[in-house]
Formats: C-alpha cells, structure tokens, sequence
C-alpha cells in the first residue's frame, strides 16, 4: 500500500528498545550491542511489545522519522516462513499498519519508504510467541576472529513454541596494546595472559606476552580480571586488575612471597623429586620440587583477599604413593610441613600379566587408579584427600615392567587401542596380584530417534569418561548413528561410567545427555526431544567486515565446574555470516 502525506515528525522510542533501524535485513538484537541509529532515524515499532499469536488480535507495526517535512510514500511488507502475510492500513498517511500473526515465530516487517529523506528502507525480525509459552534462559556465547572482536556472553530468555531469528549485534571493543613487565628489573617479560571481564568473566580472552612483554588484542571497554602466569618460575602468578577509565597499560609481576615447607614420605625422611602447587581460587602458584632432603619453595602472589589456600601435591611416578590434596586458611608465614601417613605401604606389580580371556596383552597400557581408605596424609596439620594414578605399559609379553603401587583396594584401567579400554577391580592388600584382568567391550546398540519416536539418522554421539576412567585419562568414544535409520552400536568398558551426550549436527533436535552412567544406563531407544531453531545474522557494530566461523554457543546459567564451560549445543556463522543452532525447547502450558 502507498499513501502521500506531508509529514514532520519526531522519533519516539519504544520502551522495549525493539526498534529497526534503517539499514541491512534482520538487524534487530539486544539492546546492549550497542547499536547506533543511522542519523536520518527511520525505524520500525510494534504495538503490542511482545505480542503473542492470535488469529483475532492484530500487531500494529508504525514507522518514526526524525527531521524529515516533506511528501512521503510507505510500501509495508510482512513475511512468515517466506510466505506473505496480508496487511491492512491503519493511518492516513500510511505510516502504520496492522497483521495478523496466527502463528508464533519470526515475523520479517519492511518499509520502503520515497520521498524527500535519506532513509529509504528499514527490516527487523519481531518474535511472536506462542500462547502459553514457557520460558529458559541460557547464555549465548559467540566468538569472533580475534581481529574482529572479544568474546562476548549474554543472558537469552527463551520461549517455547516457536522457531526464533536473533541478530547477534557484536561490540568491536577497542584495540588493545600493552606491556607485562617484572617489578624488580622493570623490563618485559613473557607471560601467558588470561583476560576475564568482571561482567562475565567466562567470556575471556588467552593469550602470551611476546619476549619483551608486548601484547595485543581487542577487549570489551569494561574492567577485567587478568591472570598473569610468568613463564619464568622467579616470579609469582598474580591476578591484575584492568581498566578501560583510566586505561592500564602496563600488567606489573614480581617474586611474590616465598612459600616453604618439607615433604616427608612414610618413614618420616625427607621425600625427594614430590611437586607441590598451591592456589588461591584460579590464582596458582609456581611448581615447587622437593629436593633431596623433602625441602621445596614456590612463589606465591595471591589476593589479600584470600583465605582458603589448597596445596597440592604429586609424588614421583616411581614412588607408588598418591597424590594429597587440601584446602584450609593456611598460615603461608610458617613452613608447610606435608607428611605421608606412616601407615601407607607399597606393593610391585613387576611381571605381572595383563590378560583378556586368558591371552597376554602385548604392549598394553596400565593404569592404577582410585582413592586409599583412610587418611593418607596431611598438609599443614590437615588431614588429606588422596588419588591414586600410577601407569606403565607392559611388554611385547603382556608383563608389566617394575610397577610400584599402595596397598588397597583399588581399580586397574588398561587401555589396548583409542577405542579398546577396560575396567577391573584390584587389591593389592597382601601383594599377591598374579594377574591384571581386562574384559573384553560390551557394545551397547540402539536408535536414535526425534520427539514423535521417529528415525532421526546422523546424530553424533559421545561417551565422555568420567570416576576411573577420567582418572586414568581415557579419551572420549565418538560415534555417529546410522544415516538412515539411526541405529547405532556404541563399545563402552563393562565396568565403566561415562556422560553420553547425542548431539544433532544438523540442528534437527535438541541434545540428549545422559550423566555418569554405566553402559547399561546409556538410553537404547535415544528420542531427542524437539528442538527451536535460533537463527540470525552476526555483525560487528558499525563495521561492514563478514563473520565468518564465529563460534557461536548455548550454554547453561545455572551449571558449575566443566559444565558451566560445555556448551549444551554449538555452531559456527556461514560465509554471509548466518547461524542456526538448536535449542531446547520449554515448551507451552
């Protein structure tokens, strides 16, 4: 529809911020992107807000304009799943319309406008949820090319019940250069860096300080947190704040403070080659080796803030005694002094066959792990968590060479290929071991399938090692489901536990996990629950430069530990800088 009108008007914003402004297709996007308006101020605005699909009840979409006077024609265009969806005229001077959107999902409005102005055309997506929608909120995670832009996070609130377009609008930040340098020489050092915004700090940037100290890249215009780790041991980790208002740009270390203790093995000696580490949060100190006599020092720079400590400590593969863990307020003035339990006792697995079905396993990879009963030390005068991880590769015999290992009841890992692993119990109580056992895979089969118990070919599926296995650093099993029918044969360690996660590469469903399962735990018949599709486009604010291969992920707000750094679903931008990902979907009441 066109219409004829002398008009002067002034721009109005709608509260909401969900305004179009004139410019490329689909640029609507939260509003702290920071988008700017382009100065003729044409835009597009919807009555109601947040509107919510109906057969009976109509959206107004109307246009503002700033400092324009002058005979202006509007043509309006609405889309839904590229077909088009009819409007009706709801002002004289056909600046406003009104259509129905029956169904929820993304609606693509348009107005060319002719005229005496420099705003021709403006197209935002507007979201029409479903009646009754539930909603979920995640983070949205994208990283660009470092050259373009940081990294950056948001909170997104999903709705269910329908398909969304989300225009991912990136903050450039500003270009960043600076200087490590070591307090006591006041020269450049070589560091790794780790910027963490205070706003989001899981929406960091990595990377290391050349030689001379310099470093370069882009940062939101917001305070971080950075950790600096020296390369050089002689001086001391450090968390350093940084600053846009006023702009740091120097990132100061030093020696720090002299930590000190002894380790002392079971008989009370002096215990050489241990490592010992302490930290304070994400503040680690340098790596301390015990010397001959059990003495070590490491560097220490933590916040003033800090009181609880945790020191760890590793001894040497050879020992066959575990490793001690322990968090307190430690008193870092006073020696540490971290002594193994006198009771602790070790056993030699030397000669030992490693054996499937009564065959020797040539070449087989052997790792004993768990955690000993009982108190295996202190540190500090604090009792001790212990792990157990001591490995060797037996011979082209399948014998294990000379093995050192605690007394206890524990579990053995042996590894025959990437995809061949085992899990068996082991007690070396008495020392009378005469053989490692490795049972053979059982293989789990199954289909994977949609939310109407459907075939859903293709689906990629991962068995994460988690207990024993992760100790022992068994890596992943990936498989992919069948291409037509979706079955699927996935070999898993009989006495194992894994996290499955069956993920869709083609965005059809949202993931399924299932966490810290045997084999027998893992879901047979697979049904991925149905998914949204988050679609848009991904820009830089006032830069016309692509997005290509931009990460862009989903993740959890509520998740701790690994989790909060897994992303429950991910994709990459296209060559004309597109995303599409899917989403669970939270349904409607």
């Amino acid at each position: 529809m066109r219409k004829l009108v002398a008009i002067a008007m002034l721009s109005v914003a709608a509260c909401s911020g969900d305004l179009s402004v004139g410019g490329d297709d689909n640029t609507t996007a939260d509003g702290n992107t920071g988008m700017d308006a382009v100065p003729c101020g044409l835009q597009i605005g919807f009555d109601p807000i947040d509107p919510v699909a109906s057969s009976v009840l109509p959206i107004r979409a109307y246009t503002n304009l700033v400092n324009t006077a002058g005979v202006l024609s509007f043509t309006w265009t609405v889309t839904f799943n590229g077909a088009n969806v009819p409007t009706t005229e709801q002002a004289a001077d056909g600046s406003q319309i009104n259509f129905i959107a029956a169904t929820a999902g993304s609606y693509f409005v348009t107005v060319q406008v002719s005229g005496p102005t420099d705003c021709s055309y403006a197209s935002t997506a507007k979201y029409v949820e479903a009646p009754g929608a539930n909603a979920d909120v995640f983070r949205l995670r994208t990283v660009p090319a470092p050259n373009l832009a940081p990294p950056q996070e948001t909170y997104i609130q999903v709705k269910g019940g329908a398909n969304i377009d989300r225009a991912i609008a990136l903050d450039s930040g500003i270009s960043v250069t600076g200087l490590v340098k070591n307090t006591a020489t006041s020269t450049g050092i070589s560091a790794y860096l780790k910027f963490m915004p205070r706003s989001m700090p899981t929406a960091y940037t990595e990377l290391f300080s050349s030689a001379t100290g310099v470093y370069n890249l882009r940062l939101l215009p917001y305070d971080h947190d950075v950790l600096v780790i020296p390369t050089a041991t002689t001086l001391a980790p450090k968390l350093v704040p940084w600053s846009a208002v006023p702009f740091t740009t120097e990132l100061h270390v030093g020696p720090g403070t002299v930590v000190s203790g002894t380790v002392h093995n079971p008989a009370g000696n002096g215990f050489a080659g241990a490592k010992v580490q302490l930290y304070a949060g994400s503040v680690p100190s340098t790596i301390g080796t015990t010397a001959a006599d059990g003495s070590f020092s490491v560097r220490t720079d933590f916040p003033t803030t800090s009181s609880q400590v945790t020191v760890k400590v590793t001894p040497p593969a050879s020992s066959g005694l575990p490793r001690l863990e322990a968090t307190s307020t430690f008193n870092l003035a006073n020696a540490l002094n971290i002594n193994y339990a006198a009771s602790l006792a070790t056993c030699n697995l030397q000669n030992t066959p490693v054996q499937r079905v009564g065959a020797n396993q040539a070449n087989a990879q052997v790792t004993v792990v768990g955690a000993l009963g009982g108190v295996a030390g202190t540190i500090g005068g604090i009792n001790a968590t212990n792990t157990v991880r001591v490995s060797a590769t037996a011979d082209g015999t399948g014998r294990l060479p000379s093995m050192l290992v605690p007394r206890g009841a524990l579990n053995v890992v042996t590894v025959l290929s990437m995809t061949d692993h085992a899990v068996s119990a082991i007690d070396t109580s008495a020392c009378s071991v005469t053989q490692i056992d490795a049972p053979a895979m059982t293989t789990i089969t199954g289909a994977t399938k949609d939310a109407t118990m459907t075939a859903l070919p293709n689906i990629r599926i991962e068995a994460e090692p988690v207990g024993v296995l992760a100790t022992a650093g068994v890596a992943p099993i990936h498989i992919m489901s069948n291409d037509t029918t979706g079955a699927f044969s996935l070999p898993l360690a009989a006495g194992g536990r894994y996290n499955v996660r069956f993920t869709d590469p083609q965005q059809r469903a949202a993931p399924l996990t299932a966490s810290n399962v045997a084999p027998g735990g893992v879901p047979t018949n697979a049904q991925l629950a149905k998914a949204l599709a988050l679609t848009g486009q991904v820009s830089i604010v006032n830069n016309s430069t692509p997005v290509i291969g931009a990460s862009v992920q989903i993740l959890c707000t509520t998740c701790s530990g690994l989790d909060l750094e897994r992303p429950i679903a991910e994709t990459a931008t296209n060559t004309v800088s597109r995303y599409a990902i899917a989403v669970p979907d939270p349904g409607t009441m």
